[in-house]
């Protein structure tokens, strides 16, 4: 949850519903999270320059992609993600996003899904933009800039949404259908609760996990 700022009083209208399922799941919805502790460095970004980080991890199953969600904060300003071979004779691009905006970022759903198989290593790149010329920086002039929760603050995160690989995935799509829904902003044509489908695992950095159902969007309503 994240509140902006605000010269007057207000009140928090955020409601959370949790459903309860009758009916046993068809599939589970993996969570993968990629932070600084893949990188290859310090997480750290000095005034006045354009730094890159490179973040990998290996993928331990088959499986197969539903969506992606790179995040940067103000500095960021580009995010390749792709998938390489133990041999590095295969990749597999998954996005690229050449000018990051930090006010117009969310989860690219992929067409199909996306099968990564068991050995390959998942790469993230992203570069930050620490200068005057950066007209997003919330720093004038620019200063030492760290990981951190604030917006001032900088993150590097690739979140992935993944399910254990059956043989078709590749035939089954998540594109939407070509007459839109009135009141569909995220553009997957897709704005109703249907019916459930899988539960959702988020591993936590402490080991744990929680369970959160994923809901299936039906057509529109």
């Amino acid at each position: 949850m994240h509140y902006g700022p605000s010269a007057i009083p207000e009140s928090d209208l955020t409601e959370v519903n949790v459903f309860l399922s009758e009916t046993p799941i068809e599939r589970e919805v993996f969570t993968a999270i990629m932070g600084p502790q893949h990188l290859d460095a310090a997480f750290v970004i000095p005034p006045n320059q354009v730094v890159s980080f490179h973040g990998t991890m290996p993928v331990t199953s088959d499986v197969s992609l539903l969506n992606i969600a790179p995040h940067s904060h103000l500095i960021g300003s580009s995010w390749l993600v792709y998938a390489t071979s133990p041999s590095n004779q295969d990749t597999i691009p998954l996005i690229s996003i050449p000018s990051w905006d930090f006010n117009w970022q969310g989860f690219f759903t992929f067409p199909t899904l996306t099968k990564i198989p068991q050995g390959y290593t998942l790469h993230g790149e992203a570069s930050y933009d620490n200068t005057a010329g950066n007209p997003s920086n919330p720093n004038d002039p620019p200063d030492w800039v760290y990981f951190g929760e604030e917006t001032s603050d900088e993150m590097f995160f690739v979140f992935v949404d993944l399910v254990l690989y059956e043989e078709g995935d590749e035939d089954i799509s998540l594109a939407p259908d070509e007459t839109p829904c009135v009141g569909d902003f995220s553009g997957d044509n897709l704005i109703g609760v249907r019916r459930l489908d899988f539960t959702r695992r988020f591993w936590l950095s402490s080991g744990l996990f929680c369970r959160l159902e994923w809901r299936r969007l039906g057509d529109c309503i």
